[in-house]
């Protein structure tokens, strides 16, 4: 696992309950099976899947740089 991919699944994870978000609901809001998502959050995927990522952002309704704060 990378800083970058552990850093960017916290950010998400973080965002995602602050939001009262379940990894299923969010799963479902940006497209993705909610075992991928769960992958990302535990920072064990590739961090150059920035489509997903911009997927997720969409689904938060957040600006893809806050996921990306502190890489």
């Amino acid at each position: 696992m990378s800083k970058a991919s552990y850093i960017l699944g916290l950010n998400i994870a973080a965002e995602r309950t602050a939001q009262g978000m379940t990894q299923e609901e969010l799963a479902v809001k940006a497209g993705l099976l909610c075992e991928e998502l769960a992958r990302i959050e535990a920072g064990a995927s590739d961090p150059r899947v920035f489509s997903i990522v911009e997927s997720i952002a969409d689904a938060l309704h957040v600006e893809l740089p806050l996921l990306l704060k502190g890489m």
